[in-house]
C-alpha cells in the first residue's frame, strides 16, 4: 500500500545518505593527510611522511604493504607534512615528523632495502604517486642525493590517477642515479609516472647497477642531467634497451626518454657501459 512503499522509499533515502556520508568521510580523512598505508587489509593514516615512510618500509618486509600519497611532498618542506633533513652521520639522513621528533634513520634519500650491498631485502612495497610529486628538493649535489635508493625485491611505482601527473623530482647527487639508484639483485617496476629535473654524475634519472631487474611501463623520463653520461638512464646491468623482457631490463607501454642531456649541454639520454 502507500504506507508500506513511503517507508521503503524512505529507508532507500536513508541509507543512501548514509553512504554518500561515509563515502564523504572517508575522502576528507585521505585529503587531510599526507599519505595511507595499507598491509594487512589495515588502513593507517599518516600526517607525517617521514614517519609513514619508516612504517611502510618496515612492514613491507613481513607483507606486502601499498603506499598512497594525498599530498605533493618536498623533503625539508615542513609544510609538506614529514621532513628528511640531512643527519650529523655523512651519508646518513635522519627522518622526522611535523613536531621534530625522529623517528628513524636511513642512508642516502628514501632508501628500500638494506645498506649493506651484499644483501638484498625481500619486501614488497608499492608506491602510488596518486597524480603527486615526491621531491628530494636539493639545489646543489650531495653525496648520496638520490630520490630512491633501491636494493630489495619488489619496488614497485606507479600513478593510478586519470591524468598520470605523479612525478619523481629533485634529486642531485655526486653519485650514482639522480632519482634512482638501483642495485644488483633488485627487482623495481615504474608506471605511469614522470621521472624529470634529477641530477647525478652518472644516471641523471636511473643508475642501473649491476643487473638488477627493472621494468618501465609508460614512463616520461625527461629533463634528467648527467655530469659525465646517462643524462636519462645510465644501464651497466643489461645488454639491451628494447621492448623486450631479457631477465634483466623491460621498455613497454609508452615509455619515452628524451630531453635529457650531459652538463656541457650534448644530449645524453641513454648510455650503456658493461
Amino acid at each position: 500500500d502507500f504506507g508500506s512503499g513511503m517507508v521503503i522509499v524512505l529507508s532507500i533515502i536513508l541509507m543512501t545518505a548514509m553512504l554518500m556520508s561515509v563515502f564523504s568521510a572517508v575522502s576528507s580523512a585521505e585529503d587531510s593527510y599526507v599519505m595511507t598505508v595499507v598491509a594487512d587489509g589495515i588502513t593507517t593514516y599518516y600526517d607525517d611522511f617521514g614517519e609513514g615512510w619508516v612504517f611502510a618500509v618496515e612492514t613491507s618486509e613481513e607483507t606486502p604493504t601499498v603506499v598512497t600519497l594525498y599530498r605533493d611532498w618536498y623533503a625539508g618542506d615542513t609544510n609538506s607534512n614529514g621532513v628528511i633533513d640531512s643527519g650529523e652521520t655523512p651519508g646518513y639522513f635522519k627522518y622526522y615528523n611535523k613536531d621534530g621528533d625522529e623517528v628513524g634513520t636511513k642512508k642516502g634519500a628514501l632508501s628500500v632495502g638494506d645498506t649493506d650491498w651484499a644483501q638484498t631485502r625481500f619486501i614488497d612495497l608499492t608506491l602510488d604517486l596518486n597524480g603527486h610529486t615526491i621531491s628530494r628538493n636539493l639545489e646543489s649535489p650531495v653525496e648520496h642525493g638520490s630520490v630512491f635508493i633501491a636494493d630489495c625485491h619488489w619496488l614497485y611505482i606507479k600513478d593510478s590517477s586519470k591524468e598520470k601527473t605523479g612525478k619523481i623530482t629533485g634529486g642531485n647527487t655526486t653519485g650514482y642515479g639522480g632519482a634512482f639508484l638501483i642495485r644488483p639483485y633488485s627487482a623495481v617496476s615504474i608506471e605511469g609516472c614522470e621521472i624529470s629535473g634529477n641530477y647525478a654524475d652518472e644516471g641523471g634519472g636511473i643508475y642501473v647497477l649491476g643487473g638488477p631487474v627493472l621494468s618501465l611501463d609508460g614512463v616520461k623520463i625527461t629533463g634528467n642531467k648527467a655530469g659525465t653520461v646517462g643524462g636519462g638512464v645510465c644501464n651497466t646491468g643489461s645488454d639491451s634497451f628494447d621492448s623486450a623482457y631479457d631477465g634483466d631490463f623491460f621498455v613497454g607501454g609508452d615509455t619515452v626518454i628524451c630531453g635529457n642531456e650531459k652538463s656541457d649541454g650534448t644530449a645524453d639520454n641513454v648510455h650503456f657501459r658493461f
